[in-house]
């Protein structure tokens, strides 16, 4: 006979069963079997409360199974079989192997075949297909195969030409899937399943078997035929269902339409097998009541679960009812709370308040309480610490995945070497995921030689090379050890040509390599040094750690996807990479599970894995509209429509998005109803990055049923424990420091020092206070170093650069750091704007010295003779520059013949310069204070001592008037530069003026020759900026090459300070009228200057560069006082930051908001009141007074 037991949430369906079988095991401890079958989650939880409810130690007749467990029992009893079983992991291998075999015949899957997402739902949609077709088989119709499916698509002129073409590439797979299992002699789950139907008579271990299934919504079609089977072989089968007995005369019940389709099926199911059928519901006495399926059942009654509480008591009413006649709650609830706290962490917070208050107040067990996250990967940190904080036990019920473990780290890192190639961050990959073993030390030396050299790709594979990288880390023996297996391994799969190798050939090779390195050892000892007892707990549950144990499980998983590898692809032939491809998906899919650790912890799981439970508190987190979500994925194999159209034909596959929406209300039912005590729902307002977050749909709805919730008024924002009080008196002292004045501010202040003073009254009080407020006075300041200090580091001469001191300017520390703590990024070849920059500064100087020495004039030049100069000075600058860049950088000739085509550019441009003007090179590269030829620029500080500055001037330039020697420099840059002089004042940017002060105190030294036995007098002509660029020039329509090289000219206009003397700028560009094309000035008719010339009188140019000389002084002084400020620039207007380009932000540590951290903001002036704050601060120069401005600190 079939019983069904009908009843809503909380009815005692559960309690019923399990009462039914204590009975009868108190009558008959050893009388035939009686089998409880519940979901596979719900078998530990039911094997607990069987034993609490029989009230005996142990129990030898009932047992509790899964639907999966009940088929092995079966097979156990009919004899077996022979071979276990393909896994689920070895159907996905098998069909991933068969996609790419057959991948040239597919048509629709083509483009989709070599994806692992698609792999795994074909397996689910398959599993389904094979499903139907069995249940034809079973059910005595004529059964489906592949072949009858693709003579349907061909046959069948109404389908559409999609559905056509995705039934033939499904037969097809099919074909070839039952084929391959024939082959290898395998058999998969749907076997079993055939099996253990067609052995249920002959299960003798069910022979006058009692059955009660539970908390089963819906059965699969294998289930089905199995409960056909037990029908007719077992004494009685009792099948409970969560439907409302009203849901019967309704038929439309959105919450129970999934339990009515499930009812008429079983129905259909014994009129099949011909037995009786017995309906009946739980009434308020908890007996069960036969019912009409046609008619009215029974009066409306309180189910037991929820008699204690009135607000869940009304949720489950309303919840049954059509959601336009829910009635709200009237009351302020007492046991629903609905919180939307800021964050996830406030979130995790609130509900660990939430459940202590619970256990303290209400006097609730831990295991009674369950924690629904709708994201374990977002939560599982937060709430391992939270909860480890506050002293809350909990397990954490989900599967784990192990990607993180050092074998898959290193199992992964050679599937990347196999697939990608021999990679220098995947060899470091494998080296540092700690199954190597050997020293860190030398791994960390031989990835820094890697990264200077720029050793990478097939370089790893020439014999010179690895000579090259054993002598220069001087131990050989080591080198071989660390890359010997992996080089073997390498060059045994891949070699000069890649060879196609068996699946099995693969995988030993692998293996070898594994016990080269004699990983299954070092595992074993990791195992026996964790397992020690006094390790102090190191890998709590949920930290992301293994137990000693866990290593060993990571291993067999290991071994068992080999296994099921070798099984299923061992005999395929592939290539080294569609190996690596295939077995890191499977190595991707590998997790672990446990089991709870102790008796007495909280639930924590996923909303799905609750839905069966029955706890005192529910607490459900991340309730939001993006992630609280209980329906199933997307089939993205067959549509409902398709789907529709297949069953038809009479295939048993039932359209995924109609069940979807039949099965979601009733999750949503059976989650609420979860909790006979308490329900806590949490949603937050923004996630990890601030952005705001919606609460789900079914959080408003329960809002609407409960309006007089207040959420502000929860005891959840009052603190549990020692630890939390703490972070509370922090945060308000913080609050009270940046001067946020909360609202009740004196009554906050006395709750405040009431908890603080009997915070200090204990010492775990004590303890968690000096924790909280360790930070509390922490400011991000560093300094000032002592007197001493700076003394042993400058001594009486402070000897420095521009670069330096201009980074003293925008930031201390950032000089601090750069010069004294001398702070550089580890070494590392690799082509970047600062190579292509020095190889273009290298080859200039070049062009410099041999027109000086061979007398050469670029304007004499015609185009074909200064082509190929400058070509032969390029060569040589490459030459000697970039031939360690040759092997190790990809398109290496392309770089470099397009930075040659720049250079002929520039060589032109300088050549235009040349016979416009008068000016010719005197000399490249000079350096001051770096060689004994020239001294470097030597100021005298006030307070003692002297500073020396040296440096190197790109290009210095002479012109000849008269007995007048006319000089300027001309430095070259990267980019674009502009020289502003409000950056000059607060000594932002002083090369140009720098090295022009110190070219006019050396000159003697460094134009000698031009100044002559009479000593012309030397006159500042300039200082500028030439753009080292490949500029694109903007045109319309076709031009010719006159006008695209005038295009040209104008993007490498220098940019400076000038000499606003017609004669001088006659001499850079004679016959100059408008704005010039090289120089940054324009000459009116009248022989004026217009309006935004960079043109400054020599009385200027001298103020600006005795001003830059009185900073550089200034800076010397602030340095040698010690200061070493975290107080980087800001500009008012722009925005820009110090920190932008900064290298020693990681160190520095400044972030706005920190105490400490703040911006000096100086303006952005014009020209003229920058020239006019420089009288000013000269005049109080000459009168004793500091009138230099360094920037106003201010907050950010």
């Amino acid at each position: 006979m079939l019983r069904i037991i009908l009843g809503r949430a909380g009815a005692g369906k559960t309690h019923w069963c399990l009462r039914e079988i204590a009975q009868e095991l108190r009558r008959d401890p050893a009388g035939p079997p009686l089998l409880l079958v519940v979901p596979g989650e719900s078998t530990f939880a039911m094997e607990r409360a069987l034993l609490t409810q029989a009230g005996l130690p142990g129990v030898f007749r009932a047992q509790v199974l899964s639907f999966r467990r009940l088929l092995w029992r079966i097979l156990q009893s009919i004899g077996g079989i022979s071979e276990a079983p393909l896994s689920r992991q070895g159907r996905k291998l098998l069909l991933a192997g068969l996609l790419r075999a057959v991948k040239g015949k597919l048509t629709v899957f083509r483009d989709s075949a070599e994806h692992w997402g698609f792999v795994e739902q074909l397996s689910r949609t398959l599993e389904e297909m094979e499903q139907a077709a069995y249940d034809r088989y079973i059910s005595g119709s004529e059964p489906m195969t592949a072949e009858g499916l693709e003579a349907w698509a061909g046959e069948n002129a109404a389908a559409s030409g999609i559905l056509k073409a995705k039934t033939r590439d499904l037969a097809l797979i099919w074909a070839a899937y039952r084929e391959r299992l024939t082959e290898l002699g395998l058999t998969d789950g749907a076997d079993c399943w055939l099996r253990a139907i067609q052995g249920v008579g002959k299960a003798r271990f069910l022979d006058g078997a009692r059955v009660w299934i539970d908390g089963i919504d819906s059965f699969s079609p294998h289930e089905r035929q199995l409960m056909a089977g037990l029908l007719r072989k077992a004494e009685g089968v009792t099948v409970t269902l969560r439907l409302d007995p009203r849901a019967l005369r309704q038929k439309d019940s959105e919450i129970f339409a999934y339990s009515l389709k499930t009812l008429d099926e079983l129905t259909e199911l014994a009129q099949e097998v011909r037995i009786p059928l017995l309906v009946q519901t739980l009434g308020g006495n908890g007996e069960p009541a036969s019912v009409e399926l046609d008619s009215a059942a029974g009066q409306p009654f309180l189910p037991p679960r929820f008699v204690d509480s009135e607000e869940l008591a009304h949720l489950e009413r309303q919840l049954c009812c059509p959601k336009g006649s829910r009635l709200p709650f009237p009351h302020v609830p007492r046991d629903v709370k609905i919180v939307s706290p800021s964050n996830r962490r406030a979130e995790v917070e609130q509900v660990a308040r939430y459940l202590i208050s619970q256990a303290r107040e209400r006097n609730i067990r831990w295991r009674d309480m369950a924690v629904a996250v709708s994201d374990l990967t977002l939560y599982e940190g937060l709430l391992t610490e939270v909860f480890s904080d506050c002293g809350i036990p909990y397990f954490l019920d989900g599967s784990r995945s192990i990607h993180w473990h050092p074998l898959m780290v290193f199992l992964s890192g050679v599937m990347e070497l196999l697939a990608r190639g021999w990679r220098r961050e995947t060899v470091l990959q494998i080296l540092k995921s700690d199954m190597v073993s050997s020293s860190r030390s030398i791994i960390d030396q031989l990835e820094n030689y890697l990264l200077a050299t720029g050793i990478d790709d097939r370089l790893w594979l020439s014999p010179a090379v690895q000579e090259q990288v054993q002598r220069a880390l001087g131990d050989g023996e080591e080198v071989n050890r660390l890359l010997g297996p992996l080089l073997k391994f390498y060059e045994s799969l891949k070699g000069q040509d890649e060879v196609v190798l068996s699946g099995t050939q693969l995988m030993t090779a692998l293996w070898a390599l594994i016990e080269d390195y004699g990983i299954p050892e070092r595992i074993n000892y990791w195992a026996g040094v964790e397992s020690k007892p006094d390790n102090g707990g190191l890998y709590p549950q949920g930290t992301g750690y293994l137990h000693s144990a866990e290593h060993i499980d990571v291993w067999n998983a290991w071994v068992e996807l080999v296994d099921d590898f070798i099984r299923t692809l061992g005999e395929q032939p592939m290539t080294a990479a569609e190996f690596a491809g295939l077995l890191q998906a499977g190595l991707d899919s590998l997790s672990l599970t446990s089991i709870p650790q102790g008796l007495d912890q909280v639930l924590v799981t996923s909303p799905s894995r609750v839905l069966n439970s029955e706890v005192r508190v529910l607490a459900i987190l991340g309730a939001d509209e993006q992630h609280l979500q209980l329906a199933g994925g997307e089939d993205v194999v067959l549509t409902d429509a398709e789907r529709r159209s297949l069953k038809a034909l009479g295939w048993g596959l039932d359209p995924q998005g109609r069940l979807q929406q039949l099965r979601e209300p009733l999750s949503w039912y059976l989650l609420l109803t979860r909790a006979k005590d308490g329900l806590y729902i949490s949603s937050p307002l923004a996630d990890g990055d601030g952005k705001a977050l919606e609460p789900a749909g079914i959080v408003k709805e329960i809002k609407v049923l409960f309006p007089n919730c207040d959420c502000q008024q929860s005891e959840t924002h009052l603190p549990c424990t020692a630890a939390d009080a703490a972070r509370f008196v922090a945060r308000a002292l913080r609050a009270r420091m940046d001067g946020i004045q909360p609202r009740g501010e004196q009554l906050q202040n006395d709750y405040f020092l009431a908890l603080y003073h009997w915070l200090v009254q204990y010492e775990q009080g004590r303890s968690a206070l000096r924790r909280c407020l360790a930070g509390l006075g922490y400011s991000n300041q560093a300094g000032p170093l002592s007197s001493h200090l700076v003394k042993q580091l400058y001594g009486s001469a402070l000897r420095t650069n521009v670069y330096q001191l201009e980074a003293a300017a925008q930031c201390p520390y950032q000089y601090f750091a750069a010069a004294v703590l001398k702070l550089e990024e580890r070494e590392r070849l690799q082509w970047d704007a600062r190579v292509e920059g020095q190889l273009w500064h290298d080859a200039l100087a070049l062009l410099t010295r041999h027109l000086i020495e061979t007398g050469q004039d670029l304007a004499e030049l015609d185009r074909t003779a200064l082509q190929q100069l400058a070509s032969g000075v390029w060569d040589e600058a490459v030459s000697r520059l970039a031939p360690s860049y040759s092997l190790a950088i990809e398109s290496y000739r392309y770089k470099i013949e397009r930075l040659g085509r720049g250079f002929q550019r520039i060589a032109e441009v300088l050549a235009e310069h040349s016979r416009r003007g008068h000016f010719r090179p005197a000399a490249a590269e000079i350096t001051f204070g770096l060689s004994p030829e020239v001294p470097p620029l030597r100021l005298e500080l006030e307070s003692g001592g002297t500073v020396l500055v040296r440096g190197r001037i790109d290009r210095v330039e002479t012109a000849k008037s008269g007995d007048a020697l006319y000089v300027r420099i001309i430095d070259f840059k990267r980019s674009a530069k502009q020289l502003k002089l409000y950056e000059v004042y607060f000594g932002l940017s002083l090369q140009l003026l720098v090295y022009l002060a110190a070219l006019l105190e050396n000159a003697q030294w460094i134009l000698s020759d031009k100044l002559g036995p009479n000593g012309l007098k030397l006159v500042p002509a300039g200082v500028l900026y030439f753009p080292l660029t490949e500029p694109m020039a903007r045109v319309q329509g076709s031009v010719d090459e006159e006008t695209l090289a005038k295009e040209l000219l104008v993007k490498y206009r220098t940019s400076g300070l000038l000499l606003a003397d017609i004669s001088a700028i006659q001499l850079m560009e004679e016959g100059i009228t408008g704005n010039s094309d090289l120089l940054p000035v324009g000459i009116r008719k009248d022989g004026g200057f217009y309006k935004g010339s960079s043109a400054y009188s020599l009385e200027d140019l001298n103020l600006l560069a005795a001003y830059a000389k009185d900073r550089v002084r200034r800076l010397a002084e602030t340095i040698r006082t010690g200061h070493i400020d975290i107080a980087p620039y800001r500009k008012l207007n722009s925005g820009e930051r110090a920190c932008r380009y900064c290298r020693y932000d990681a160190v520095c540590r400044f972030e706005l908001g920190v105490r400490g951290c703040r911006y000096r903001h100086i303006p952005e002036m014009p020209d003229d009141e920058v020239l006019r704050l420089m009288q000013q601060a000269a005049a109080g120069r000459m009168s004793g007074r500091d009138g230099v401005e360094r920037g106003n600190r201010a907050d950010g």
